[in-house]
């Protein structure tokens, strides 16, 4: 079995779906989804232990989906701690298609991912498992959801790292990771993106966000926290807007808003560039996005 290599297909095509209340498509573990031997579902269908055979494995859900905006979200985990190269990846064959690697533990992770389905028909959800002989995959939880308007009122976005993407120009030699914000007022977690001793001279780092829907024709704000080893100029970018920002190795509060044209693309993400080069570690922290009401 072939994984993808990619986070998202992304279309430029315009979706403008009528959003009603949030509706539950789908949830549990019961039929039709397709499992392999030796599986074990729970009475209530809310869970299901799958054992692990060497080779690439692929479980999912087929459903039929109107046009409109969705979520998918569940939570999972390995019953023992994988090893450095089991692979394992949620698809959705939607379009556009979402293929996304994701962190495989043996703590239990909860996870949602926003879709959209620009053609009434069927898609697929679906989980692929790669490396892990002897091992069980363990999830529970799962539900396919038709959203509303309210739903994109805030956007949050996660600190782990399957949400995140390394697209600097030396991929090679910089790193993605999650980490303490030890000198933030309120800690916790941030994202940081650094440059090795080998990064290119000229280069620039570049760190973005999961492309997820986002609905046209409304205004939005974004806030975050913003940070750099360095003093200079990175470039904040999100659906087709940008927006230029000084910072350096105090914590700086970003905020500023920004329309979301109704021919915008259909899916959006956030993106931090840096413009100086004497920059080598940019941390972002409580990235969000809030609709704000015109008056």
């Amino acid at each position: 079995m072939k994984f993808k290599h990619f986070a998202a297909v992304l279309a430029g095509t315009v979706l403008t779906p009528a959003l009603f209340a949030v509706e539950t498509v789908f949830q549990g573990f019961g039929k039709p989804w397709e499992f392999y031997s030796g599986t074990v579902v729970s009475k209530e269908n809310d869970s299901a232990s799958m054992p692990l055979k060497s080779g690439g494995m692929y479980i999912g859900i087929r459903q039929n989906l109107r046009q409109g905006l969705y979520a998918c979200s569940f939570e999972y985990k390995f019953a023992e701690q994988p090893a450095p190269n089991t692979e394992f990846q949620f698809s959705y064959t939607g379009k556009p298609a979402l293929y996304l690697n994701l962190l495989p533990g043996k703590e239990w992770s909860s996870v949602r991912f926003r879709v959209a389905n620009q053609e009434d028909g069927a898609v697929k959800f679906g989980l692929g498992i790669r490396n892990a002989p002897g091992n069980r995959l363990e999830l529970r939880n799962f539900k396919i959801e038709r959203l509303a308007e309210e739903d994109f009122r805030t956007v949050l976005y996660p600190h782990r790292t399957d949400y995140w993407f390394n697209r600097s120009s030396d991929r090679k030699n910089s790193t993605l990771s999650v980490e303490r914000a030890e000198d933030h007022v309120l800690a916790g977690e941030m994202i940081s993106l650094k440059a090795g001793p080998q990064f290119k001279t000229d280069g620039t780092l570049l760190l973005m966000t999961l492309s997820e829907p986002l609905p046209q024709g409304k205004q939005y704000r974004l806030t975050c926290d913003l940070k750099s080893d360095k003093t200079g100029a990175v470039r904040i970018a999100v659906s087709d807007n940008y927006r230029t920002e000084h910072i350096g190795p105090e914590w700086k509060k970003i905020s500023f808003e920004f329309p979301r044209k109704v021919t915008a693309k259909l899916t959006a993400n956030v993106s931090f560039q840096t413009l100086s080069r004497e920059i080598r570690n940019i941390s972002v922290k409580d990235l969000k996005l809030e609709m704000v009401d015109l008056k």
